[in-house]
C-alpha cells in the first residue's frame, strides 16, 4: 500500500465517525388543559331550589287568598239590631186592649218594662256586634300575619338550601383543585424522571457508539498499517483523521 492509498483510506475512516444522538426532552400535556371545573350541577341545584320554593309560595298564597275571601264574605249576625216582623206592633196591641175592654193605663208599667227590655236587648246586640266585628278584624290581621310569617320562613328555607348548595360547590371546587394539583405534580415528576432516563440513555448510547467506533477503526487502522509498503509513514501524533 502506497502512502497515497494509506492517506486516502485514513481520511475515509475519519469521515465515518458516527453522529451523536440528539436528546429531545419529553413534554407531557398539562393536566389543566384536560381537567376542567364544571359547576353546572350546582346551578341546576339552585334552579331546583328556586322553582321548589316558588311552587310552595304560590300554593300557600292561594290558600291564604281563599281564607281571606271566606273571611271577607262573613256576615256579622248581630249587626243591624232588632228585627221585627210587625213594625206596627204597639198600635195593634192598643186596638186589641180596647176591643177587650182593657184600660191602656193598667198595662203602662208592663209596656214600659217591655220598652226597657227592648232597649237592653238592642244594647246587648250592639255589644255583640262590636265584639264580633273586632273578632273578625283580629282574624284578618292574624291571617295577614300568618302570610307574612309563611313568606319569611320560605325565604329562610331558600337561604338555607342555597347555603347548602354553595358549601357543596365550595367543597367540590376544593377537591377538584387538589386533584388537579396532584395530577400536575404527578405529570411533572413523570416528565422529569422520563427526561432524566432519556438523557442518560442518549448519553450512554453516544458513548457506546463512540467507543465501538474507536475500537473498530483502530483495528482497521492496524490492519492497514500491516499492509503498507516500505517507506509509508504513520500520521504524526495529534493528526489522526478521527
Amino acid at each position: 500500500m502506497t502512502q497515497e492509498m494509506f492517506d486516502y483510506l485514513a481520511s475515509i475512516m475519519g469521515k465515518s465517525r458516527p453522529q451523536d444522538l440528539t436528546y429531545n426532552p419529553l413534554d407531557l400535556p398539562d393536566p389543566s388543559q384536560t381537567m376542567k371545573w364544571d359547576p353546572t350541577q350546582y346551578g341546576v341545584a339552585r334552579q331546583g331550589v328556586a322553582s321548589g320554593i316558588e311552587g310552595i309560595r304560590n300554593r300557600g298564597n292561594t290558600a291564604f287568598d281563599q281564607a281571606q275571601g271566606e273571611l271577607s264574605r262573613y256576615q256579622n249576625p248581630f249587626e243591624g239590631g232588632l228585627r221585627t216582623n210587625n213594625p206596627d206592633l204597639q198600635n195593634a196591641m192598643q186596638r186589641m186592649m180596647q176591643a177587650n175592654g182593657v184600660n191602656p193605663g193598667q198595662v203602662a208599667t208592663t209596656n214600659a218594662e217591655g220598652v226597657q227590655a227592648d232597649q237592653a236587648m238592642r244594647n246587648s246586640l250592639a255589644m255583640l256586634a262590636g265584639t264580633d266585628q273586632a273578632r273578625m278584624a283580629g282574624n284578618m290581621r292574624a291571617l295577614q300575619g300568618d302570610r307574612t310569617t309563611f313568606d319569611q320562613n320560605l325565604g329562610l328555607e331558600a337561604n338555607n338550601l342555597n347555603l347548602g348548595v354553595n358549601m357543596a360547590e365550595a367543597r367540590g371546587k376544593t377537591a377538584f383543585d387538589q386533584r388537579l394539583q396532584d395530577a400536575m405534580m404527578e405529570a411533572a415528576n413523570q416528565e422529569a424522571m422520563q427526561n432524566w432516563q432519556r438523557q442518560n440513555a442518549v448519553g450512554d448510547t453516544n458513548v457506546n457508539q463512540q467507543n465501538q467506533w474507536n475500537a473498530d477503526i483502530l483495528k482497521t487502522y492496524l490492519q492497514l498499517v500491516g499492509g503498507t509498503a516500505p517507506g509509508v509513514t504513520l500520521p504524526a501524533a495529534g493528526t489522526v483523521p478521527w
